[in-house]
């Protein structure tokens, strides 16, 4: 694999925190598409608007758990979880972020949220 693939994977976990096994397949496959993908993926999350990077996440948790209250979207979930908590967001608003899915997903989908929350905090507790 080149310096280019390496450099944004690099780049991918250091604005993400994270690269999921998918994203890094695309970009060892395909580079061009995930470049592109990528940099959409950045402007909305890093660009210097008037919603905080903690709040975008939030947004990001609750779209997903109404979105898709799945088992794979657990990881996707705690993925935002953990980058709520990196940028400031307390548990409480995490956990409050997560009620509101349930009128427009019903308990699936904020149990998705409760979920992924109770596993990063198990995890957080286990590292401390």
């Amino acid at each position: 694999m080149g310096s280019e693939e390496e450099e944004l994977i690099r780049r991918i976990e250091e604005t993400r925190g994270w690269i999921l096994p998918e994203q890094e397949f695309m970009v060892r496959r395909d580079i061009e598409f995930y470049r592109r993908h990528n940099e959409k993926f950045d402007h909305f999350m890093t660009r210097d608007g008037v919603l905080p990077r903690k709040i975008l996440e939030l947004l990001y948790i609750v779209a997903l758990c109404v979105r898709l209250p799945a088992g794979e979207t657990q990881t996707y979930i705690k993925n935002h979880v953990r980058q709520a908590l990196a940028h400031g967001a307390t548990e409480q608003e995490i956990l409050e972020a997560v009620e509101l899915t349930i009128f427009p997903g019903g308990s699936p989908s904020m149990n998705a949220g409760i979920k992924a929350l109770m596993e990063v905090l198990g995890e957080r507790e286990g590292a401390g």
